[in-house]
């Protein structure tokens, strides 16, 4: 994906989803591959931001209702919150990032994952100025993961107009 090669990263994200002769899959993985199929879908004429998010909040409910680990779980909302900036939701972004921090008390993030947080607060700060952005992410601190995938449920129901 990040070599562009669309494609390609949807084949493979398609390809991990598909059976195997070795038995089930553990939840987590499933959400993970999810999770990156659903980042893909931000990228692709058929699916866009909105597509995305779908699948972003799929990824994130398998997570919560399997009880994946608060750092993975985390770093699920995290790709919601930037898929939300695609799609000018930034109070709701706001509020998933201050909520998923919270929930990795025992974690750091990865560089990778560090260095695109970090761009999604600047930008947050920038579109709805340092107060909101204060404002909203103290909204979102004491979120459970629960309500954010609730949160999410609802953000991604309105887009499609359900």
């Amino acid at each position: 994906m990040t070599a562009g090669d669309i494609p390609q990263a949807r084949r493979h994200a398609d390809g991990a989803l598909g059976d195997r002769p070795y038995g089930t899959r553990p939840p987590q993985f499933t959400a993970a591959v999810l999770g990156v199929s659903a980042r893909i879908s931000v990228l692709e004429p058929s699916g866009g931001p909105a597509g995305g998010l779908r699948g972003v909040v799929e990824a994130l409910r398998l997570a919560v209702t399997s009880g994946c680990a608060d750092n993975f779980t985390a770093h699920l909302a995290e790709s919601a919150a930037v898929v939300l900036l695609e799609l000018d939701l930034f109070a709701t972004s706001a509020r998933v990032l201050a909520a998923s921090g919270t929930w990795r008390a025992n974690g750091p993030r990865s560089a990778v994952e560090e260095t695109e947080v970090a761009a999604a607060v600047e930008r947050l700060r920038t579109e709805l100025d340092p107060g909101r952005y204060e404002e909203e992410s103290a909204l979102g601190r004491g979120l459970t993961p629960d309500e954010v995938l609730g949160l999410l449920t609802r953000t991604a129901g309105e887009l499609s107009g359900s």
